[in-house]
Order: structure tokens, then sequence, then C-alpha cells
């Protein structure tokens, strides 16, 4: 069996790593601790957590009351301190100055291209980018 890559697999996977290193980013930029002390038995096996308690054998199998109500504190706890903020802002992102660094001029496309591509797409150029990726 033969594995092929051109210019364009390079350019996705260039893309794909930026991705995937902005969301990694953005978990290390905050501090996760008390929610995965709190409510890491439901996704791991053993967690070292200061709440033994909560760690009951076979819990990962079936959803009971008590995992229910585990999900509702983690949702609850969904309040992370950033703990490195020059590793991510959201705001800054969103805004364009957190983003700037990481930015390189290239090629751009002209409205009149955008919207031919949109169309070839339905209108939904976006949703068929997230599912392709």
């Amino acid at each position: 069996m033969t594995i092929a890559f051109d210019d364009a697999d390079i350019f996705w996977l260039r893309g794909y790593i930026h991705v995937l290193l902005g969301t990694v980013n953005i978990v290390l930029a905050h501090d996760w601790r008390d929610a995965f002390e709190r409510t890491a038995h439901l996704v791991f096996a053993k967690p070292e957590t200061p709440y033994p308690f909560l760690l009951v054998e076979g819990a990962q199998q079936n959803w009971s009351a008590n995992q229910i109500v585990d999900l509702v504190a983690f949702i609850h706890l969904i309040n992370f301190e950033v703990v490195e903020p020059k590793r991510f802002d959201l705001v800054l992102w969103l805004q364009g100055t957190g983003v700037a660094p990481f930015l390189e001029k290239g090629k751009t496309i002209d409205l009149q291209a955008w919207q031919d591509l949109s169309e070839s797409f339905g209108g939904r150029l976006p949703f068929f980018s997230f599912w392709i990726n």
C-alpha cells in the first residue's frame, strides 16, 4: 500500500495543528484543578482526589443519580481562573489583538470568490469546513 501526500495536505495539516494548538492553549491557560478533583471520577477510573468517597467501583458503567449530581457539579464549577493570561484571552482573540502574533501575511480572496465558494456548498460552508476537519 502506498500513501502519497501533496502540497494541499501540508497546508491542511499545518492548519489542523494550529487548531489543536489553540485548543490546548485554552486548556493550559485555565486552572481546572478544583473541577478535576471534584468530578474526574466521572471520566477516569482511579483519579487522585482529596474526595475519595466519590470513587465507587463500577460507577463509570451506568449513570446513577449521584453521577448526574456530579455532572451538575461540574457545570457549576465552570468558572476556571485564567492562570496564564498571555497564553489565551478569549476577549482579545475575538477582538483581534490576541491572535495577531499568530497571523501571517498571505493571499486573500475577494468577496465574489467567497460568495462563489459559499454557494458551491449551498450556503453552508462553515458547517462543511467543520465537518470535513
